[in-house]
């Protein structure tokens, strides 16, 4: 199994048979229905339950098995206005539901638990949460499209082969396993919160969100797999590992990813023209169709919501992912990685963005490319503290990949910066301008390329204004360096 050091581095319805629940302005849309595959422990749907002061369909039973409660579904949505909610009892830390039928899951409204329980929700025909739709979860939040639930001693929770939980207490971690098929998308355009220092883990063959997702003091993330592979989560939903095929796959037709998003006849942010053609509605940014992609265009934010307190992690993770008008606070850490699931390019495409790291202390933001960055129209910043910047091309080490830097700003507050690739390293209309508010000695700025790196109307410069620290050193290593308009300084203004 291979472990991805750069994810962990980083500070249904029934009463007596079953009914329709049909609140929406389309019935068929917010119809939940269980499968009657838990045997004697069936789920029930009462409707009409006032949960938190409002009504709502409150969703009871289950097979419960340790401190997990088991829940299955052949169809599960959730309509507009409409508001569904896991029951919580006693001792039940975590909820697992399953969607074994053939469609997709469309959350149009707001899907919660009646307590502080985590929330797991499976289906492989994929997710969608609509633009008024939100969680209200206190607990920890896991989205998936893959097979099954497994655990470590084998047992197996599955959507496509569904069967009765055995009779055993389950604690062990839970993992995600993709099957053959390629897996579907999930898309997001709505609110995504969870309570604070809890978790939202997204996989799914591949994941558009230009909504928000809000973990405070938590994690978020953000996977885009292959099939046949396995992600191990924490309780809790935090990525561990991640083990992937061991020879390339074939990759699904595009048109199945087209006609999964031309079926959401609600607002999510993506338009599918008729030649097929996907884009994110408010920009126009064309949707890249193969599996493995992460378009994020909204905010991820894990920034601690109390002031002095430690803030949370975001890790993306695809073969291409893009960042398109989008803000990403991880409160301390960032992670974007491309390449490692083994079916792609492996690249790092953002446009108009930010990244800002709001709280104090000293923390990591890495974006590691197994081909190649662009950036363009961006602002990396530190607010408080220092930020760590690391972009890294050919993290593979294939000896190929390009960074692209335009019309952008760095600046960490003190932290170091470390630019490389094994290609060409091409600076434009971009500043490192590292205003260091340290005593000691500030970490270098390196920019390495096996190729070339040039610099138009860009500078690399490091100023330190502290009584004793010093600005630090700035290098440039590389076979051809061109400069135009351009400057490279370091410069200690006080006492250091």
């Amino acid at each position: 199994m291979k472990i991805l050091h750069s994810l962990v581095i980083f500070g249904g319805i029934s009463l007596s048979g079953y009914y329709g629940i049909t609140h929406s302005a389309d019935p068929a849309l917010a119809q939940i229905v269980p499968d009657h595959t838990l045997g004697d422990n069936p789920t029930v749907v009462k409707p009409n339950v006032e949960v938190k002061g409002l009504p709502a369909d409150l969703i009871e039973g289950g097979a419960t098995r340790g401190d997990n409660l088991f829940h299955s579904f052949s169809d599960f949505n959730v309509g507009d206005l409409q508001r569904v909610y896991f029951a919580n009892p006693a001792g039940i830390n975590n909820i697992l539901g399953r969607v074994t039928g053939s469609n997709i899951s469309k959350i149009f409204g707001t899907l919660g638990v009646d307590g502080a329980a985590n929330l797991f929700l499976l289906n492989p025909n994929g997710i969608v949460f609509g633009a008024n739709s939100q969680l209200d979860v206190a607990g920890s939040f896991v989205g998936s499209t893959a097979n099954s639930i497994v655990f470590g001693n084998g047992t197996e929770f599955s959507a496509t082969n569904p069967e009765e939980p055995p009779l055993l207490t389950i604690n062990i971690t839970p993992g995600l396993q993709y099957g053959q098929n390629p897996p579907q998308p999930i898309v997001n355009a709505g609110n995504l919160a969870v309570g604070q220092g809890q978790n939202v883990t997204l996989v799914g063959g591949s994941v558009i969100s230009n909504g928000q997702i809000l973990a405070p003091g938590g994690e978020i993330n953000i996977l885009a797999v292959p099939a046949e592979t396995l992600v191990q989560l924490g309780q809790a939903g935090q990525i561990l590992t991640l083990s992937t095929p061991k020879v390339p796959l074939t990759p699904s037709a595009p048109a199945s990813v087209t006609e999964f998003l031309s079926s959401l006849d609600h607002d999510t942010g993506v338009t599918v023209s008729s030649d097929g053609q996907v884009t994110l509605t408010d920009s126009g940014t064309v949707v890249p169709l193969e599996p493995g992609t992460v378009m994020i265009s909204g905010t991820l934010s894990a920034a601690n919501l109390a002031p002095g307190q430690t803030g949370g992690k975001v890790t993306v993770l695809g073969d291409q992912v893009g960042l398109f008008e989008a803000q990403l606070n991880g409160g301390t850490n960032v992670t974007i990685t491309t390449g490692n699931t083994g079916t792609q390019e492996g690249n790092i495409t953002a446009d108009d963005f930010g990244i800002t790291k709001t709280t104090d202390g000293e923390v990591t933001l890495s974006l590691q490319a197994a081909n190649d960055i662009s950036l363009k129209k961006f602002d990396i910043k530190a607010n408080s503290g220092f930020l760590n910047l690391v972009l890294e091309a050919d993290s593979d080490n294939s000896g190929s990949g390009d960074v692209e830097l335009m019309d952008g700003s760095i600046d960490t507050g003190g932290g170091a910066v470390t630019i490389t690739a094994a290609g060409a390293i091409a600076l434009e209309s971009f500043g490192i301008n590292r205003n260091n508010n340290r005593s000691d000695q500030a970490p270098p700025i390196t920019v390495i390329s096996g190729e070339s790196i040039s610099l138009k109307s860009a500078g690399i410069n490091s100023l330190t204004s502290g009584d004793n620290g010093n600005a630090g050193n700035v290098i440039v290593q590389t076979g051809t360096l061109t400069i135009e308009e351009a400057g490279i300084g370091s410069r200690t203004k006080g006492k250091g």
